[in-house]
């Protein structure tokens, strides 16, 4: 059964100090076989009572020093009064809090008292403080090809499994005898079988309801709608009313499934999900999907339909109401999606919780997984889940990333999770999935102040934020009815029972969502999980006042802002242009303001524009006239999601005030022209210039090219004998390149520049400039060097294959060349101290790629008094540790400019203090060769002995390898060689193709200068295009033949590549003849009729330059236009005269073109041709009524 070498063991035994530690748990003897471990069984790691696996990694686990497990056989107990009731699990058993320490002694105590089954303990995770507690039961998931009944039928130990609902290869199996401490260690020794993916103990967990109350009183929806009329700022809302325009209020067909304790189906404002294939009562399945009689949900804490809240549970009502309460219906509050329905999924009942089994079975429920997970169901759109808190599962994972790809009929259903209200940089569990799960949203909280919630939790998971409390403001949303709920009415209400926390945030945005997903279906576009979170992604507001990173849109405490309903809707089925920087967005006409600079000078700025949309956003061109200009653009589609960094500079020539429109086209329909207003304000040095280095040798200052900071300075030559003498003026070099003589007198003066190591490209070694008078200046005296022994390489992609830089050739980023070896210096000049008895530690780091180490040295520089106390080592990024000196030097003082070399003549044992010069360290340094440079290494000084101290005051390693060097984002691959030959390699990956040299090496001869004018060329082979994309794929009824549909436009890994489109027969062409395509434009050749046909399929070809195909069917949606009714009609229509008022006397009934959508008509007597006598009557809800006298005779 079990392969007990497939996992080498873990443990590693050493001498180590003796030293006094705290007593673990484990360490106690319990003398009862639910709390001591299984005989053998020791902890794997360090420190922790127990351990259990998620996935590939292992979760360590405490004991609880006040909480325990206890099973009751009999309804009635005695227990102590020390103890109080915590949570249930799920029935079975009950976790109880004691007020005094759990110990041997109070275990046994209590298992001796009358109806106690038995006593289990509680365990603290060690990572996320949560705690967990197991009764007898493991969760597995078995391998390819692995058979349950085999498997199981050969561990005698096991007395059942159960498959997890909504899965077919992973089970729980139940342990017979077996409770408590020793599952968790048998389940541990199951990870080791070759049946076995992973395997972990169903915890039961004590998940939180992220509910934070306030106690501030407010009456309406700020969150959706905020212009101040509460106190505070304004427009720290949503932008609600503004998406409602856009489609009001969502579908009763988009469905919000809400993981919860329950959804009160009653309550007059919510709509709740009504399974459509399932007939009440009749204990039959009738559906199929695994759980007989879901009528509203399921209640996965008991197995069973009750889904409605119980005792004081109100937290799902709430959330419900935060994300569908019913709108436009002259009741209560509104909700951001007010026509979805919600399901009502129960994984809390009371205090009773779901094990982590059943939570999974409920997220595939969410997503609509059968029961026996060969099929899917309609089941929620979106799930939503205001709880979190625990530990890390891999069925629940697992859950997560099946229901995110194949739920929602195999589109996949999208998880928001809360992300938690602990007050913590680091966001709760499962929210926490959002980093690795595409189809995950973490949803954090924002105030009524526009800043982050104090209690949300934050980090790097998170994805967004959305209105809740924690401001001066509340939630007010739908609660329980009557005095079951957090007020004693129908809603929170205000004061200290408003709603909040991330648990509120949380539904805001899975309604967004709904909407989202609603406009969508109108409009015939399909949103997938990983789409739709990274269109909320770019769809949000930049808030908090913090400085959001450039190339990835995040802050770590807000990710990447507050959800706008409003941008997410507009961009449904269109492309639609956003500009950011770092903190705020830019609206069309909007103005940035460059600075000050001085004439010769340049700024940069950076902006991010993102893709709010659903198609891709074609950025044709972006131009500004001087001195402003865009760095290095390139056209380019984004997709679904997509960003794109633009660098903007000022470069003024002459001093001035500057203003110019920057204007970026693309294929937006609303703003194709968007414009930013530039300005910036130039003043003028007397004489100034900049340093570059020429990467193209072509001894002008380009955009792509960099300023040389750092190795030389330009000084005024005032006895013109081209040396820099002491007292001559000089001017620093900034990190763009420039340098500037601010204030000189009239004069004539020679500028030169000094730079050790580099080769002058530009013709002049120095300029002679006269200034004549106070207003004189002279800009542009510019140096252009390249660095000796660097090899200058271009990388292109070469779009047409013909081995030659031209036409729409575009730079390739993140390309790797090798070649030769180079020795690179890296230093830290920080001092540090050297304490006594301590270890000190000073860090150098080594950017991406480094290289394949070939020889390491080592210059260290520190003082200390008696050498012999220290114990010197260097530790690589690996981990990889070569002790350097080991106590040397007696009573000596210092190292001083001491270099470790294994080539060194004299080791350092046989040195002495200050140890200046070159020695072989204690052991070689060698052990370093071959492994890669890059990361943090580490010079390690540990003091052994007292009475001593001292400074690390600098030290550096001395890399030599393989050079490499990656080339950036304009193409540029900048190579460090040592003289002699060399070959430099460009590394291509897979696919694609050299195009020239056709070897992809260039070879030649480092000799001390500058390696100019090489380029690599390379490409994919022709493939076909992988998807079509139309700009619009609906179309308004009765538009007129000729309209425009849209614009279409292929996705192609060929960038540049070419397409024609043409109409197509194959699946889904049964409605070419009604349309046709001219160049890339799909346009209607009939009128359409919403009432005769609501859509249309049509099959579309795109071929490239090389004849390759991609087909795809395509469905245009007509969308409907509200027309005039046709006619009203009064039925019955007789009334007897002297009728009474008040008589009914028939309902109006209406003819309208709109059958299809319009149900409802609202009915008033107007003025107008045969009104003699509306006087008479009165219309009450489409019935009409005598409203005066009726008189036969008159």
């Amino acid at each position: 059964m079990f392969k007990r070498d497939r996992k080498p063991s873990r443990r590693l035994f050493r001498f180590e100090r003796l030293e006094l530690r705290a007593m673990l748990a484990s360490d106690v003897v319990w003398n009862n076989v639910n709390w001591d471990p299984l005989p053998g069984a020791q902890p794997d790691l360090k420190h922790v009572d127990a351990y259990y696996g998620v996935e590939d990694r292992l979760e360590g686990l405490n004991l609880s020093t006040n909480k325990l497990v206890i099973g009751l056989n009999q309804s009635s107990v005695a227990l102590p009064s020390t103890l109080t009731g915590d949570f249930g699990l799920g029935g079975r058993a009950r976790v109880y809090e004691s007020s005094e320490p759990i110990t041997p002694e109070l275990v046994a105590s209590i298992g001796r008292i009358p109806g106690v089954s038995y006593t289990a303990p509680v365990f603290i995770a060690t990572s996320t403080s949560s705690e967990l507690t197991v009764l007898d039961e493991f969760i597995v998931r078995l391998s390819a090809g692995a058979s349950a009944q085999e498997f199981f039928s050969a561990l005698p130990e096991v007395a059942s499994y159960r498959p997890v609902e909504g899965t077919t290869n992973q089970f729980v199996g139940r342990f017979a005898d077996t409770t408590g401490r020793q599952v968790i260690d048998k389940t541990n020794l199951l990870r080791q079988s070759q049946f076995v993916e992973w395997a972990e103990p169903n915890f039961y967990q004590n998940w939180q309801r992220f509910f934070t109350p306030n106690d501030t009183r407010y009456n309406n929806l700020w969150h959706l709608h905020n212009v101040g009329q509460l106190g505070g700022p304004s427009d720290t809302d949503v932008d609600m009313p503004e998406a409602w325009d856009i489609n009001p209020g969502g579908s009763p067909t988009t469905v919000i499934a809400v993981i919860d304790d329950g959804v009160q189906a009653g309550h007059p404002d919510l709509s709740i999900w009504t399974n459509p294939g399932e007939i009440p009562g009749n204990g039959i399945d009738d559906d199929l999907n695994g759980w007989a009689d879901d009528v509203n949900g399921w209640n996965f804490v008991f197995g069973n339909n009750q889904t409605e809240p119980l005792g004081t549970d109100a937290h799902g009502t709430a959330v419900a109401g935060v994300s569908a309460a019913r709108g436009n219906n002259n009741l209560g509050v509104t909700g951001a999606a007010f026509n979805s329905q919600v399901i009502s999924i129960k994984m809390f009942d009371g205090s009773n919780v779901a094990s982590n089994a059943n939570i999974a079975a409920a997220l595939l429920y969410a997503g609509g997984i059968t029961a026996n997970g060969l099929a899917t169901w309609s089941s929620g759109d979106l799930v939503n889940n205001s709880w979190g808190g625990g530990a890390s599962a891999s069925v629940i994972n697992n859950a997560l990333v099946r229901g995110t790809t194949e739920g929602r009929n195999g589109i996949g259903a999208t998880y928001l999770f809360a992300s938690g209200n602990g007050f913590a940089a680091t966001v709760s569990q499962p929210a926490a999935q959002a980093a690795n799960i595409p189809g995950v949203i973490a949803v954090g909280a924002s105030n009524n102040q526009g800043t982050r919630s104090d209690y949300s939790n934050y980090g790097s998971a998170l994805d967004l934020v959305a209105p809740s409390n924690g401001g001066s403001l509340a939630i007010d949303t739908t609660d329980r009815t009557g005095a079951a709920g957090y007020a004693s009415g129908d809603y929170t209400g205000t004061g200290s029972t408003g709603f909040g926390g991330t648990s509120s945030a949380t539904p805001l945005a899975s309604g967004i969502a709904a909407l989202a997903i609603a406009q969508a279906d109108v409009l015939g576009v399909t949103i997938r999980p990983a789409e739709l979170r990274a269109m909320m992604r770019n769809n949000t507001d930049l808030i908090g006042g913090v400085t959001y990173d450039i190339n990835t849109g995040k802050h770590v405490q807000y990710g990447f802002g507050r959800i706008n309903a409003s941008t997410l809707l507009r961009g449904i089925g269109n492309p639609e242009i956003s500009v950011v920087n770092t903190t705020r967005e830019f609206l069309n006409g909007s103005t940035l303001n460059m600075g000050s600079v001085l004439s010769g000078q340049f700024v940069e700025t950076q902006l991010r524009i993102r893709n709010q949309g659903t198609q891709n956003l074609n950025l044709s061109s972006i131009n500004v006239p001087a001195p402003f200009s865009a760095v290095n653009f390139t056209p380019v589609n984004l997709g679904v999601g997509q960003t794109q960094v633009i660098t903007l500079r000022f470069n003024p020539t002459v001093p001035g005030t500057f203003t110019e429109d920057l204007i970026i086209s693309s294929n937006d329909s609303d703003e194709s022209a968007f414009r930013i207003q530039m300005t910036g304000l130039a003043s003028a040095a007397r004489i100034s210039g900049s340093v570059f280095e020429d990467f193209n040798n072509n001894a002008s200052f380009e955009s792509f090219e960099r300023g040389i900071v750092g190795a030389g300075f330009v000084y005024i030559d005032t006895n013109n004998n081209s040396n820099f003498d002491a007292g001559e003026s000089q001017a620093a070099i900034d990190a763009t390149g420039y340098y500037a003589f601010p204030t000189l007198a009239n004069g004539t003066y020679t500028i030169r520049t000094s730079i050790p190591g580099w080769t002058l490209t530009t013709p002049n070694a120095s300029y002679t400039v006269t200034l004549a008078n106070p207003s004189d200046f002279s800009l542009g005296n510019n140096f252009g060097f390249g660095k000796n022994n660097r090899f200058y390489a271009f990388v292109f992609e070469d779009l047409d294959g013909d081995g030659v830089l031209n036409g729409g050739d575009i730079p390739l980023k993140d390309f790797v060349v090798r070649g030769g070896q180079s020795t690179v210096t890296y230093s830290n000049n920080t001092a540090v101290p050297i304490n006594d008895l301590a270890i000190s530690n000073s860090l150098i780091n080594v950017p991406s790629p480094g290289t394949n180490i070939l020889d390491l040295n080592v210059l260290i520089n520190l003082t200390h008094t008696w050498d012999s106390d220290l114990d010197i080592s260097l530790i690589g990024p690996d981990g990889t540790r070569v002790l350097l000196s080991d106590n040397r030097g007696g009573s000596g003082d210092n190292f001083t400019n001491t270099v470790f070399d294994d080539s060194a003549a004299t080791p350092i044992s046989a040195g002495s203090a200050p140890f200046t010069g070159t020695f072989r360290p204690d052991q070689p340094l060698s052990g370093f060769n071959s492994l890669l440079s890059a990361g943090t290494w580490t010079l390690e000084v540990s003091d052994q002995a007292g009475g001593d101290i001292g400074t690390i005051l600098n030290w550096s390693i001395f890399v030599s390898g393989a050079a490499s060097a990656i080339s950036d984002a304009n193409g540029w691959a900048l190579l460090d060689v040592n003289s002699g030959p060399v070959s430099a390699v460009l590394q291509l990956p897979p696919v694609w193709q050299y195009t020239v040299p056709t070897n992809g090496t260039h070879a030649f001869t480092a000799s001390g200068a500058p390696i100019f004018g090489r380029t690599y060329g390379t490409r994919l082979p022709p493939v076909a295009p992988t998807d079509i994309q139309l700009s619009s794929t609906s179309i308004p009824e009765n538009s007129p033949v000729g309209t425009l549909v849209g614009t279409l436009s292929s996705v192609d890994a060929n960038r540049g590549d070419t397409h024609t489109y043409s109409l197509v027969n194959g699946p889904g062409s049964a409605d070419n003849g009604r349309f046709q395509i001219v160049g890339d434009q799909l346009f209607a050749l009939e009128t359409f009729d919403y009432e005769t046909d609501q859509s249309f399929s049509i099959r579309i070809a795109s071929t490239d330059s090389t004849n390759l195909v991609y087909e795809e069917a395509i469905i245009i949606s007509v969308v409907n236009v509200n027309e005039l009714p046709l006619d009203i009609d009064l039925y019955p229509s007789n009334i007897d005269e002297n009728s009474a008022i008040g008589t009914y006397i028939g309902t109006l009934w209406t003819v309208d073109t709109d059958f299809l959508t319009d149900f409802v008509f609202n009915y008033q007597l107007v003025s107008g041709t045969g009104d003699t006598h509306n006087n008479a009557f009165t219309i009450v809800n489409g019935g009409i009524f005598v409203d005066g006298p009726i008189d036969f005779e008159t």
